[in-house]
């Protein structure tokens, strides 16, 4: 396969170390932003699932909110008070 070079600012060609720098950048790009869709469509998934689970039991999520809430209250005032 032959190497395909760039001509550069300087009119000389691109070296390749270069080259392989900018497929490994567009690659990283790549893959980062496949793993934003991802974790992002988890997100979402995960958001759809907790709005139907409290809206099907709303008592149910005040009672954990609310025993949540007196436990990291209780922990804070724990710790300061030592």
């Amino acid at each position: 396969m032959a190497t395909e070079y760039t001509a550069t600012p300087t009119g000389m060609p691109g070296d390749l170390q270069h080259d392989e720098r900018a497929l490994e950048r567009r690659n990283v790009i790549r893959r980062l932003d496949e793993a934003r869709t991802a974790v992002s469509d988890k997100t979402r998934e995960a958001a759809r699932y907790a709005n139907q689970h409290v809206h099907a039991n709303p008592w149910s999520s005040v009672g954990v909110g609310f025993a949540t809430g007196l436990l990291v209250g209780l922990a804070i005032g724990i710790s300061l008070h030592r």
